[in-house]
């Protein structure tokens, strides 16, 4: 299933990877942001900003700590949310990109316009 953004897709892999596309319009935004922003902002900030319309639609961006992570790899969730008291519950599955301190996520978007996130293992707190 493809879900489809203003400036890119969520496709989640027959093996569970989750690939994000820059669609055309967002190729253009994403490299005008980097142009205009790449002193200001780190690559996840503006991966962040590109597929900020996913998020209050079911998708969350993850603290490391949140999932029990070693990590400071981006981490998102197709469903996620803070209960009554204020802790983050995972009911959905997970995804990071592992290779975030070798490749610069914002050059490996505007060389290829897309990513792959790994999907996480099963795991219970």
């Amino acid at each position: 299933m493809i879900e489809k953004g203003r400036y890119a897709n969520f496709e989640i892999l027959s093996g569970g990877d989750l690939k994000i596309t820059l669609n055309k319009d967002g190729k253009k935004e994403f490299k005008l942001l980097y142009k205009e922003s790449k002193e200001s902002m780190n690559d996840y900030d503006m991966l962040r900003e590109i597929v900020d319309d996913f998020f209050g639609n079911g998708w969350t961006w993850l603290a490391p700590e949140q999932v029990g992570a070693l990590t400071d790899a981006p981490i998102l969730s197709n469903d996620a949310f803070y209960n009554d008291d204020g802790i983050m519950e995972v009911k959905g599955d997970v995804w990071w990109y592992p290779n975030y301190a070798v490749i610069d996520l914002a050059k490996e978007l505007i060389d290829s316009g897309e990513l792959i996130f790994t999907k996480a293992e099963e795991w219970e707190d």
